[in-house]
């Protein structure tokens, strides 16, 4: 039985009147109307008791829903400064302009001094991280990230191999720290591939439902809490749309949602215990940093 049948076997069991056959079409049209508001405003268990409604507005338009997760109105620039790919950024954008440009790699890649300075500014975690050899870009998967970000915002320009600050970046420097984050934060849930962290054909573990899983993150973080504990409320969530089985779902979610976006925003402490990489059971707790940054 589909989830179609189950939902109208249900609606016939509130309303057994519409299989008698003596509605009009426009009181049945009513009928299922409500019936469907109802379910849609209604906590559902695999939601962790958010409704349909509420999980819908987490999923399309994240952080603008009330009660659920938002940046604080009075975040104070300080607080901002203390989220590590936030201040990357910052620094990459400020070298940029302090320089005037810079001279990329035939390939296309920043500069090695350039990226030593973004990697002993903040040395961010990820987990092979045990097997680079240089400080590259292609091997320090946050460089070419919030490079990424600066060009494909229009912030940096890239011609004849040199970057330069565009009219568009010179806007960006007088938006408040708060834009800038929520920009920051836009670009990476919602225009970076993250299959380039956990590379699984077209599976969307970990980026689909980000805000939700913010939403646990703050709803539970306070106390440790198993990586498991968190992939599979999404899994009940989500599920449906998993194309490679649970396993492959934990690992993805792990890698991508814990590994990836939580360390490089600050906003979880992680205990890998012995493993440091994918496979293992993490225990998780939100950061302290989290807390001044959502509401």
């Amino acid at each position: 039985m589909g989830i179609g049948d189950d939902i109208l076997k249900d609606f016939l069991k509130q309303h057994p009147e519409a299989a008698e056959g003596n509605l009009s079409e426009d009181d049945l049209r009513i009928l299922i109307g409500n019936y469907q508001q109802r379910k849609n405003e209604s906590s559902d268990n695999d939601f962790d008791g958010l409704s349909p409604e509420q999980m819908h507005e987490l999923v399309y338009f994240p952080m603008a829903m009330p009660g659920s997760i938002s940046i604080r109105e009075n975040c104070e620039d300080e607080i901002i400064d203390q989220v590590p790919l936030y201040a990357l950024s910052s620094l990459l954008l400020n070298h940029i302009v302090s320089a005037g440009k810079i001279k990329l790699t035939p390939k296309g890649n920043l500069p090695v001094t350039v990226c030593e300075i973004l990697y002993s500014s903040n040395n961010l975690y990820f987990p092979y991280k045990v097997f680079v050899k240089k400080i590259v870009e292609d091997d320090i998967p946050y460089i070419w990230v919030i490079k990424d970000y600066l060009l494909f915002e229009g912030i940096v320009k890239k011609r004849n191999n040199i970057l330069t600050l565009t009219v568009k970046g010179e806007k960006y420097l007088l938006k408040t720290k708060k834009e800038q984050l929520k920009q920051l934060l836009f670009f990476f849930t919602q225009r970076l591939n993250w299959m380039n962290f956990f590379d699984n054909n077209e599976d969307v573990s970990g980026k689909l439902g980000w805000a939700y899983s913010l939403y646990l993150l703050k709803k539970y973080g306070s106390e440790s809490q198993s990586n498991y504990f968190y992939s599979g409320k999404l899994y009940l969530a989500f599920g449906h749309l998993n194309k490679i089985g649970n396993s492959k779902f934990d690992q993805a979610y792990q890698t991508r949602f814990f590994d990836y976006f939580c360390e490089w925003f600050g906003f979880t402490k992680i205990d890998r215990g012995k493993g440091q990489f994918s496979s293992g059971n993490y225990q998780i707790i939100k950061s302290d940093l989290f807390d001044k940054l959502f509401s």
